[in-house]
């Protein structure tokens, strides 16, 4: 039998805690930045004393709200949520900062907003909308304390991935919600407590990767199917990991211009 090592009701309501964060952060010193994508330098962030928060909408309960036509849930949550100032994260956010794989996010966010929204290209880009919209500077030190840490953790979740039976739910919890916890030395702190909880085993793991487009918001539904799968032709020391992946995902939305081969819907939370 299955022992679950990691508390998931606690990673589920990060994002939550993190709409407290971000507001108070909004209130004191107006340095949340709002970011969508992975293939973001988030210790440059960190360097200029900015909080990144992931800021895409990761449910369909706004749906009763508003409505858009020929967009991704995706993109229909996350704007539904923007022009409601129903997010505490999207509203605290100075600025929005998104990964050069999906314009139609981008368009979308920018068509919505008078807020600076940057498609991310290049450091010195990134570097003067930083300074334009919150009028920091680069502190090399903060810069180099984030990029240990955040090597750290990664390294972290590579091992769980490589050498522990945490399931597919935990896992993809741990990478895609621990972000949720702005501060970086607390999120730190976080993995040591987890490393310490985890029973790692030296024989290494073969892993299973299911790719799905930005699945925050339907990350239940695909792995409730994905454990059917595994349930039915289950193998030694194999582990599946949820991941975000674009072109030939095997899961998707229905709008969504990249090419994937089963169609999935946002879940109500």
């Amino acid at each position: 039998m299955y022992i679950i090592m990691i508390d998931i009701s606690f990673l589920e309501n990060l994002r939550r805690e993190a709409y407290v964060e971000a507001a108070e952060n909004y209130l004191s010193s107006s340095n949340v930045i709002g970011i969508f994508g992975e293939d973001l330098p988030l210790d440059i962030l960190y360097a200029y004393d900015l909080l990144p928060v992931p800021c895409e909408g990761t449910d369909s309960a706004i749906f009763k709200f508003g409505d858009m036509e020929n967009v991704c849930d995706v993109i229909k949550s996350s704007v539904i949520y923007l022009k409601t100032d129903k997010c505490p994260i999207l509203f605290s956010c100075s600025m929005y900062l998104i990964e050069n794989t999906c314009t139609h996010f981008f368009n979308k966010l920018k068509e919505n907003t008078d807020k600076k929204v940057l498609l991310y290209k290049n450091k010195s880009e990134l570097e003067k909308a930083i300074q334009e919209v919150y009028g920091k500077k680069f502190d090399n030190l903060k810069y180099l304390k984030a990029k240990e840490i955040l090597d750290y953790i990664e390294s972290v979740l590579k091992k769980i991935d490589e050498y522990s039976d945490l399931s597919a739910e935990e896992a993809f919890l741990l990478r895609y919600y621990t972000p949720y916890i702005l501060d970086l030395e607390r999120r730190k702190e976080y993995f040591d407590d987890i490393c310490k909880t985890i029973k790692f085993k030296s024989e290494k793991n073969t892993v299973k990767k299911i790719f799905a487009l930005c699945p925050r918001g339907s990350y239940k539904t695909i792995l409730k199917e994905v454990k059917k799968e595994a349930d039915i032709n289950p193998k030694k020391n194999r582990v599946i990991r949820l991941c975000r992946g674009w072109n030939n995902a095997d899961y998707g939305y229905k709008y969504c211009p990249y090419k994937y081969n089963m169609n999935v819907m946002y879940q109500e939370d």
